[in-house]
């Protein structure tokens, strides 16, 4: 369970960074591709003769890593797209609904149990998502059929990603290769951000400061942290179990520290969400 609450910890600290970022004037695109490549850094660092004592190009998952790494930048952009078109609240509330697609296929696939008490603790992870992010002055936008694409690709990337995640965790990858794998992804994240970064570069010059550097290493390493802290939770805990408890525990830790740290205003209906996020984890994880 150790390695559950500390995953969770850390991928709450990534919207703080974020904040931080916004409020230091950091270029947020840039640190996240610095985040990346540190964290590959540090993967090289921590199992360095293991890396290099692999024959990489030859293992079965080395594809899956590719793939994973240029999604991990492909999903940020739509996000912060979508932030920008329809909303942080209605973005964050996709995105975290999209453990569905996990949880069915871990259902189907690897036969992760299903009780009452469990799949009622799943219905109310979806509502305690809604509800913690949902905003009042957000209700009143009109509906646009258009508008509809960027939710439904984040919907279905997030869920796809997390979906193929543990598909390669569960049939590809050794105990002792795992950190290869994360620093295989993480790197080739860094990369493809490095790349778009120079194609951007080239129409409006992009200004690489100690704060961004400081900002990215940072969360490159807190970043590395929570893939490992995941995987560990995958190989102790039913997939299903995993993705939601993680899910739902973001969001409501989320809310609570940004009320508290960022004085965020959080309504009623919020707050409701958060109590009801808790009692999901609880009949999620100790039915």
């Amino acid at each position: 369970m150790i390695y559950l609450f500390l995953c969770i910890l850390a991928c709450c600290s990534f919207g703080f960074f974020f904040k931080f970022y916004e409020r230091f004037g950091i270029n947020t695109f840039l640190a996240i591709t610095i985040n990346y490549i540190t964290a590959g850094a540090v993967g090289l660092l921590v199992n360095s003769h293991v890396i290099f004592s692999l024959n990489i190009l030859d293992q079965p998952w080395f594809g899956y890593s590719l793939l994973i790494g240029v999604l991990f930048v492909a999903i940020f952009y739509l996000i912060a797209r979508s932030t920008q078109i329809i909303g942080l609240s209605a973005t964050q509330i996709v995105n975290r609904m999209s453990l569905v697609i996990p949880v069915a296929f871990s259902v189907y696939l690897y036969g992760d149990s299903m009780s009452y008490l469990k799949a009622i603790g799943m219905v109310l992870a979806l509502a305690a998502v809604y509800f913690t992010f949902k905003k009042k002055s957000e209700t009143k936008a009109k509906f646009n059929l258009k508008l509809t694409v960027l939710p439904i690709l984040i919907f279905l990337s997030g869920g796809f990603l997390d979906t193929l995640f543990k598909y390669v965790q569960e049939y590809y990858i050794k105990d002792d290769h795992m950190i290869a794998f994360i620093t295989v992804l993480t790197c080739t994240a860094g990369i493809t951000g490095l790349l778009i970064n120079m194609a951007k570069s080239a129409k409006i010059p992009v200004r690489l400061d100690k704060k961004t550097l400081l900002g990215g290493v940072m969360l490159g390493i807190v970043n590395f942290c929570s893939l490992v802290l995941f995987f560990k939770a995958l190989l102790h805990f039913q997939s299903s179990v995993v993705f939601s408890v993680n899910n739902i525990g973001i969001v409501t830790l989320s809310a609570i520290g940004g009320h508290f740290i960022f004085k965020e205003k959080l309504s009623l209906t919020n707050w409701g969400g958060v109590i009801i996020g808790a009692v999901s984890i609880v009949l999620i994880t100790f039915n």
